[in-house]
């Protein structure tokens, strides 16, 4: 079976591998509504951050859903870390709610039917929560009504199989069972899965565990422990000084569980009996769940959006563009909660802090912050789907028919004129990006496309999965070590500074001009040709110095010195090629910026850049010259018999 035989994505189906990289494979893929081919990347889903982001942007908006506004990079003092922008929730959680405050049985009862109606939404859209307890049922207000939210899907698990049977247990549960309150809302598979340190196949029946048991605390006003400062809202067995989780008991047996004794409503105490059952095959279903709290209760469900209040405190060192951050409001395992409020419209939200350590969550922010540009990959979007039973998730972007550039200068015979052309793009990419305050850190020809918009070859910049974001010095302050997993043509692009940090085993703080160096090094490969190695099938576009059965990337030659680069050999234009010279100094002080660089190949070669979005187009045939549509020749340089292909 072939590879993209495997793979699951709403929408869409999978054709050809195109493409692999250090953070994922890259896979052809057709929407299934319009015909449009993508290309699709493959990440492994590990990090709980990867994970809620993008539970939260397949979610269709729901009122006892917390509502995901976007995810954004942003800093910490000097550390840079990922927002999710989401509803900001004043009254805090459900738990601490109920305990400070007389809440009287109406108003459960309508908390009762929201919650039951928040995981049945979650489950038909094949959603198990997998932490539905207290902290993460948030209350705010709307109008005179309270509002329930359920928050924090970092644990959230995407249905697989056949059987909607989540395959792989999520470890970090075994952080949270030392916690104050979560190990007494964990369901019987799950506290024995723990116990026995083995995977839980389970089903979504572990949030009706769950939701039973926060039911039955809301209803009872369970609290275990005697001291006031430690209190927090959790149905036990046994006493309140030596409570024991129900899950413990319920695996036990043979100890009586007090349920709802102050609930009259029998319907639905039955209810919450059936949901704590040991087999998770003997409780009901969400949807079954909702309609017996609606028969029993009424229907108090929501149909509008939620008021928010606002609250301001910018005295921390939080920085978020388009945000000042308020108080902490909440912290969980995989992040901290603060108040923010949006510096254009005033409104307040929750921003949920998250450490970006992940290659997957650095490339889905970069892309979504940035602007479009011509010359940048268009983000479409991130899906979770499926690699056989694995779960993965998918970055959706366009799709280059003719592949990267340094394959497609190896393969055809690319004038100079059309090289002039792609040179002016690349660095009207980059500059963009500096601009933007984000560097690439990984410039090579595989981490750059080409793909055609009517007779006119397009460059596009791709994988941000190494991407910095600037801090206030314009300096990045943390290297990235998977540099050292990346793959044969990778060390011929390094920049001298790099170089010396991975030789030495050091950390390398460093400027945009890694990338400018990068550049320089695609350019001067781009226009001469170089290809180190004498086996045909090993032969990848890189400069280098040496011999080609001996070559030494230019950053060890650069640092070594006394070692002559024969730089441009083929480019007459003597701008250019002092340019690129200057692009390689060792010193990152002495090489131009972006800006300079694009400026002076625009004065040299002329304005080859694309001010409108890009039409993609598939091409089937590379024989027809694409900067040419009425010729069908086979030449794509000078040769050419056609005087109009001829004169281009």
């Amino acid at each position: 079976m072939r590879a993209w035989e495997n793979l699951f994505l709403e929408g869409y189906t999978f054709g050809e591998e195109i493409g692999c990289g250090a953070s994922g494979t890259v896979y052809t893929a057709k929407s299934i509504d319009t015909g449009r081919t993508y290309a699709a990347k493959t990440l492994a889903v590990e990090d709980t951050s990867i994970r809620e982001i993008c539970v939260l942007t397949q979610l269709k908006k729901h009122p006892n859903i917390m509502e995901f506004m976007e995810s954004k990079l942003g800093r910490d003092g000097e550390t840079q870390v990922l927002f999710v922008i989401s509803d900001f929730c004043p009254l805090g959680n459900i738990g601490d709610y109920i305990l400070k405050q007389q809440v009287d049985v109406v108003t459960k009862r309508h908390l009762a039917v929201q919650l039951a109606d928040a995981v049945t939404f979650l489950h038909k859209n094949g959603i198990v929560h997998c932490d539905i307890k207290p902290q993460n049922v948030l209350l705010t207000v709307n109008e005179a009504h309270f509002v329930l939210k359920v928050v924090d899907l970092g644990l959230a698990k995407v249905l697989t199989g056949s059987e909607n049977n989540v395959n792989s247990f999520s470890r970090p549960h075994m952080r949270y069972s030392v916690g104050m309150s979560s190990r007494f809302y964990l369901s019987p598979e799950t506290y024995e899965s723990l116990l026995n340190d083995q995977p839980c196949h389970y089903t979504p029946s572990v949030d009706i565990f769950s939701m039973g048991l926060l039911l039955w605390a809301m209803f009872d006003g369970l609290t275990p422990g005697t001291c006031q400062s430690d209190r927090y809202l959790a149905p036990f067995a046994g006493s309140e000084t030596d409570p024991m989780p129900v899950a413990q008991a319920v695996t036990q047996g043979g100890i009586e569980l007090k349920v709802m004794e102050s609930e009259e409503n029998e319907w639905c105490r039955n209810l919450v009996r059936r949901m704590l059952s040991r087999d998770p095959k003997e409780r009901p279903g969400a949807e079954l769940v909702l309609k017996i709290l609606l028969r029993g209760y009424g229907d108090y469900r929501l149909s509008q959006g939620v008021v928010c209040v606002i609250v301001d405190d910018d005295d921390n060192p939080l920085h978020l563009e388009g945000y000042t951050f308020g108080e902490e409001i909440g912290h969980g395992a995989s992040g901290t909660v603060y108040t923010a409020k949006s510096i254009d419209t005033g409104r307040t939200y929750a921003a949920k802090k998250l450490a970006v350590e992940d290659t997957s969550i650095r490339e889905i922010c970069v892309l979504t912050q940035l602007k479009k540009h011509p010359n940048i990959m268009e983000f479409m979007e991130s899906k979770l789907g499926r690699d056989g039973e694995t779960q993965v998730l998918f970055i959706i972007s366009e799709f280059c028919p003719l592949g990267n550039i340094g394959d497609y200068i190896l393969k055809q015979q690319v004038d100079v004129v059309t090289k002039r052309h792609l040179a002016v793009q690349l660095a009207d990419a980059i500059t963009f990006l500096h601009e933007n305050g984000i560097v690439h850190c990984d410039i090579k020809p595989q981490n750059v496309l080409l793909t055609v918009n009517e007779a006119h070859f397009v460059l596009k910049v791709v994988d941000f999965g190494s991407a910095k974001v600037l801090g206030s010095e314009n300096n990045v302050n943390s290297f990235s070590r998977p540099y050292m997993q990346y793959s044969v043509g990778t060390r011929f692009y390094l920049s001298p500074e790099i170089y010396q940090s991975l030789r030495n085993e050091q950390p390398c703080h460093y400027t945009p001009s890694v990338d400018i160096f990068s550049m320089g090094l695609l350019l001067w490969a781009m226009f001469d040709g170089l290809t180190p190695g004498t086996c045909q099938s090993d032969r990848y576009l890189a400069p280098f110095a040496g011999s080609e059965t001996d070559p030494m990337p230019v950053a060890q030659a650069v640092t070594q010195g006394g070692i002559e680069l024969k730089v441009m050999e083929s480019e007459e234009n003597e701008w250019c090629k002092n340019l690129v010279r200057r692009m390689l100094s060792r010193d990152p002080k002495e090489r131009p910026g972006a800006e300079l660089v694009l400026q002076i190949l625009l004065r040299g070669y002329g304005d080859y850049r694309l001010s409108q979005g890009v039409v993609r187009v598939v091409v089937d045939d590379d024989d027809v010259h694409p900067a040419c549509s009425s010729c069908s020749c086979t030449g794509t340089g000078p040769g050419c018999s056609t005087s109009s292909c001829r004169d281009k």
